[in-house]
């Protein structure tokens, strides 16, 4: 009977290996001319200076687009922002498009932007500027080769979205303007894919990735543009590990084409990359790009296709790279349930009495897969508390993000530990069986649930169920002792494909309901693990020593060893992320000033105790002592950084306000509210504006980058009367500061707030 399950696993396994998509036939690609001019252009847009949203230096770049656009045949044309719901931008969206023998469109998606704190390897005005030139260049040549009677097979847009890179880059929530307003104006559309230019500067590789929440490029998409980057002549890689983890929720930093997919918009982002020890083209190139482009639009000269193909599996493991199209895997998981199924059918005809027999133990064995539930949410549990404890130690609300792989790598180990801890007291007990077999057979069983659960919710996340269920199977065939071990070393192998992928670049939300996760998480981590611990037992009782004197010393020796990795990883924190002095990199500070009370609050924040100190602001000192990780310091500060000049008009029964607001300081961004006891009426504004459903408050949009002086204009009843509450931001402070110690502070920026009464109505 073993060797028939032997023979069944295997084949099981083998059916995995199974790459759906076969050899294709080289791209044809199309010819392409070298722009002798690339170079030019890069140097052109780069003297225009940082295209901040909203700048001088901005405004330049689209002007320079669409010259060249019209000089290359094509008829640009440029669009605001009057429509983007619950925002406003002074910026603009410039598009051209090459008709091709199809309607199916590729948009090639550029941001002219760039982000206020660019890269330190990247001067600000030369980000982005290879992205700009290239896709001009590309634009340039395909109209050339239209005018020339060659036609395209399909047809090519030219996007160049500004309000894309807003504020600093790191800050995601204020990003994207740009693509949100387009992708809203593509509403209905169809035979349209995306494809998004992140070109920082000249590359030395790209990366294509495209994944979004809940959703990734379909599969035609995917396997084009790795051909088409094949033979584009420049270095590439394809997302293949990472986009596992954004299926499966482990990772959230998708990057530009998220949108798109989430919009159902197939789109991929073509990332240019420096990596280390690679080196740039030196000249700026664009050959690679119109090959790219020629050979993507042979392969989809038949039309896009209708399906997503979305599901999908692909893992690369070194430079072995699988890839199962959606029927082959739907098939293997098929083929996978009746081989499993089949197995335990063969076995119970085989063996009739000891089938009995196991059916007759069924609530026995129900009870311990409980306790072993139960005593795998108490190891969780106890994490949560020693997360505590750390966080106490370091004086720090998330003690963890000091050193996020060191603490997820202790918590899977001391977990580990403790469950052994646990088994062992209560296998001496005699609450549980030491039987090993019985623990692969519980795992078996808690695998096939969660294989048939996710391949009912979430089908790509049951691979891991599945090839954990192959290796179980065999070993539980087997039945040596030596098989376990091996099977218990290969069931884990995609998942340590994918914790070094986040390992590599730790995602710490992921990070953070491994290492403290909430009671409700405690419970899907528990139940989601169990089958992987509970096989954990089963070596160990194989190799372990009998008798209860042995398991009692097991107890304490996995309990020491569990306690000792965790103050390991503690110790390591703490000498990692000192107290004070230079070597501290962690503390930032952001400042809020009201100028109606004529104060300001500070808020010095750090990973783990600030302890005493002072912050030295504009020649004030300002002392704290904290056994936290924040600080708050107030201070006086009357200066006047706002100022405010009311003109009224009246007409008949209502008033024209013009209201000049002015900022001793270039602000960023300004946010302007109107606050009334009554219900407030607005005929009109020179600004997007929106009121609340109550009528007593209203959001003025003005955008970032207003200059140094706002005009606002207000139609209103001769009745209005309301307090205008003007805050402006910047994305540093305006005094300089210095902590006590010498450490480095990260400056998260100030607000100013200020209010001025307007209008003529009632006091």
């Amino acid at each position: 009977m073993g060797k028939h399950r032997l023979a069944a696993s295997a084949l099981l396994l083998a059916s995995a290996l199974y790459a759906a998509p076969g050899p294709a036939a080289s791209p044809i690609v199309a010819p392409s001319l070298d722009a002798p001019d690339i170079g030019e252009r890069v140097a052109a847009i780069s003297a225009l200076g940082p295209r901040a949203e909203g700048s001088e230096g901005e405004a330049a770049a689209f002007a320079y687009i669409e010259r060249e656009l019209k000089a290359a045949g094509l008829e640009p044309s440029a669009r605001g922002f009057s429509d983007a719901d619950a925002n406003f931008s002074n910026s603009r969206i410039v598009e051209a498009r090459a008709k091709g023998a199809r309607e199916d469109e590729l948009a090639v998606i550029v941001p002219v932007s760039t982000w206020v704190d660019s890269p330190a390897r990247s001067p600000k005005s030369a980000e982005g500027a290879y992205g700009i030139a290239l896709a001009l260049d590309e634009a340039a040549r395909l109209s050339a080769e239209v005018r020339a009677g060659a036609v395209c097979p399909i047809s090519l847009r030219f996007v160049f979205l500004g309000a894309e890179k807003r504020g600093r880059a790191s800050d995601h929530a204020v990003s994207a303007l740009g693509s949100s307003a387009w992708i809203a104006r593509q509403e209905g559309r169809t035979r349209l894919a995306v494809l998004y230019l992140s070109m920082d500067d000249v590359p030395a590789r790209v990366t294509a990735r495209g994944a979004g929440s809940g959703v990734i490029a379909p599969y035609w998409y995917y396997e084009g543009t790795g051909r088409a980057l094949e033979g584009s002549g420049i270095a590439y890689g394809i997302e293949t590990n990472r986009l596992q983890a954004y299926r499966l929720a482990l990772a959230s930093d998708y990057g530009p084409a998220a949108p798109y997919l989430e919009a159902g918009i197939p789109a991929i982002e073509l990332r240019g990359e420096m990596a280390a020890g690679e080196a740039a083209m030196g000249e700026p190139a664009a050959s690679w790009f119109a090959t790219f482009v020629g050979a993507f639009a042979n392969q989809e000269r038949g039309g896009f296709a209708d399906t997503w193909d979305r599901h999908y599996f692909i893992f690369q493991l070194a430079k072995l790279s699988v890839a199962l199209r959606e029927g082959s895997y739907v098939a293997f998981l098929v083929i996978a349930f009746a081989l499993v199924a089949s197995s335990f059918l063969i076995a119970t005809v085989a063996r009739r009495s000891a089938s009995r027999r196991l059916l007759r133990r069924v609530p026995v064995i129900a009870a311990e897969i409980l306790a072993l539930f139960a005593a795998l949410a108490l190891v969780f549990i106890a994490g949560k508390g020693i997360a505590w404890l750390d966080a106490a130690a370091l004086g720090s609300a998330e003690a963890w993000r000091l050193s996020p792989r060191i603490f997820a790598a202790a918590r899977i180990l001391f977990s580990f530990l403790l469950f052994l801890s646990m088994l062992s007291y209560l296998v001496e007990k005699r609450i549980l069986t030491p039987n090993p077999y019985f623990y692969e057979f519980a795992a078996l069983v808690c695998l096939a649930i969660d294989s048939l659960v996710f391949s009912a919710v979430d089908l790509s996340a049951s691979f891991y169920f599945i090839w954990a269920l192959v290796f179980v199977e065999l070993s539980l065939a087997a039945r040596r002792r030596w098989v376990t071990l091996l099977a218990y070393a290969l069931m884990y192998l995609p998942l340590l494909v994918i914790a070094a992928e986040l390992a590599a670049r730790p995602e710490l939300s992921t990070f953070g309901k491994l290492i403290a996760p909430e009671y409700l998480g405690v419970l899907a981590l528990s139940a989601l693990t169990l089958p992987f611990f509970a096989f954990t037992a089963s070596p160990l009782l194989f190799f372990a020593r009998p008798g209860a004197a042995a398991r009692k010393r097991a107890v304490f020796f996995f309990a020491a060893c569990a306690i000792a990795v965790e103050v390991l990883a503690l110790a390591y924190a703490g000498l990692s992320a000192p107290l004070s002095g230079p070597r501290r990199k962690d503390l930032a500070v952001s400042e809020a000033i009201d100028q109606d009370a004529g104060e300001f609050q500070l808020e010095l924040s750090g990973r783990r105790r600030l302890g005493k100190g002072y912050i030295e602001r504009g020649g004030a000192r300002l002392e704290y002592d904290s056994l936290g990780d924040r600080a708050y310091l107030k201070g006086a500060d009357n200066e006047v950084r706002i100022g405010m000049t009311e003109k009224s008009s009246p007409f008949l029964d209502r008033v024209d306000e013009s209201v000049a607001i002015r900022f001793a300081t270039r602000p960023y961004r300004v946010d302007i509210a109107l606050e009334s006891e009554a219900a407030m009426l607005i005929y009109d504004c020179n600004l997007p504006y929106k009121v609340a459903v109550d009528g007593k408050s209203a959001i003025i949009y003005s955008g970032v980058n207003p200059g140094p002086e706002l005009d606002l204009s207000l139609t209103v009843p001769a009745s209005f009367r309301s307090r205008l509450v003007v805050t402006s931001r910047y994305l540093s402070s305006l005094d300089a500061y210095a902590q006590s110690s010498l450490s480095p502070l990260a400056d998260n920026g100030l607000s100013v707030r200020a209010s001025f009464s307007i209008g003529s109505g009632p006091k």
